[in-house]
């Protein structure tokens, strides 16, 4: 979390020690973690299976932290915050309090509030230091697929697609639209935003500031696909970006494979492949570009 590469890494950094970052949220208690010496600290909130080994351990280890960025200690400061998200903060944090005491936690903490409001815990005032790293901007490839929810077969089928591009290219970004159903196909592929469908308007406004590279339009059959246009191909070019399109109609006679796009056949395999291909090709899909855009202007 933010939290852990703000604050706690270049704060450990310090040390000179190896660090061992853990998401508890899935990951297990680890025995290994949990060696003679370390220094264990909990990231704003303590997961119950690890507090219970933290315990187990008891005295061979070199202490227990906790660190938090927010009010996490004081219910009535909760007030008025959303009562899931204070829930939440009393479910992983707050109810732990007596279990700090017992293993008598130190205390690190982001701002000079927290320092003076603890200042009985005594604890250590971490400042945001993050390495260079967390800071930089990134430059990638961008891909997107912008469909309803009209399209979620295709959505779903994109999954695996997504999966095997995101796990060979580490360069590439990759955007869909969908509610909730979509986040869960999609939140867990590395760098993948899920974004809420949005009306014409600003749907237009959005795509026409962004600097996308690669859309695109599967089409599975179906009754209702029959009736699909190719307006995907003039969403694409105001994006300024290149379309893959399923090799079937309305695209196929449509597009001109190569020149203006990409036609493929509904094939994982196939369309893994034309991704990547497309991810590593920036003249090809520059021209592509280029090509579908002069086209698209020439039809007024």
């Amino acid at each position: 979390m933010p939290s852990t590469d703000y604050f706690v890494r270049p704060h450990v950094a310090k040390f000179g020690v190896p660090l061992r970052v853990i998401d508890s949220a899935t990951q297990g208690a680890d025995d290994a973690a949990l060696a003679p010496g370390a220094l264990v600290v909990f990231v704003r909130y303590i997961a119950p299976e690890w507090a219970r080994a933290v315990r187990a351990a008891g005295g061979r280890l070199a202490g227990v932290v906790l660190f938090m960025d927010d009010e996490l200690l004081d219910w009535g400061a909760l007030a008025g915050l959303p009562m899931r998200y204070r829930y939440k903060i009393w479910r992983m944090t707050l109810r732990h309090k007596k279990w700090l005491q017992e293993m008598e936690a130190e205390l690190w903490v982001s701002t000079k509030y927290l320092v003076n409001k603890y200042a009985a815990l005594n604890p250590i005032l971490v400042s945001a230091a993050p390495s260079p790293d967390v800071l930089q901007r990134l430059s990638g490839v961008r891909i997107f697929y912008h469909g309803t929810a009209s399209h979620f077969s295709e959505i779903r089928w994109l999954v695996p697609i997504l999966w095997e591009v995101q796990k060979q290219c580490d360069y590439s970004f990759f955007e869909v639209f969908g509610g909730s159903n979509v986040n869960r196909l999609y939140r867990d592929i590395p760098r993948t935003s899920v974004l809420h469908p949005m009306s014409w308007p600003n749907y237009q406004a959005y795509t026409a500031m962004r600097n996308l590279d690669i859309g695109l339009a599967p089409l599975l059959p179906g009754r209702f696909s029959a009736g699909r246009s190719s307006t995907k191909f003039l969403d694409f070019v105001r994006c300024g970006a290149v379309g893959i399109y399923s090799d079937v109609a309305p695209y196929a006679g449509f597009v001109r494979h190569g020149v203006d796009g990409m036609l493929v056949t509904n094939e994982p395999d196939a369309w893994v492949g034309v991704i990547l291909s497309l991810v590593r090709d920036r003249e090809a899909r520059a021209r592509m570009a280029q090509a579908a855009a002069k086209r698209a202007l020439a039809r007024q």
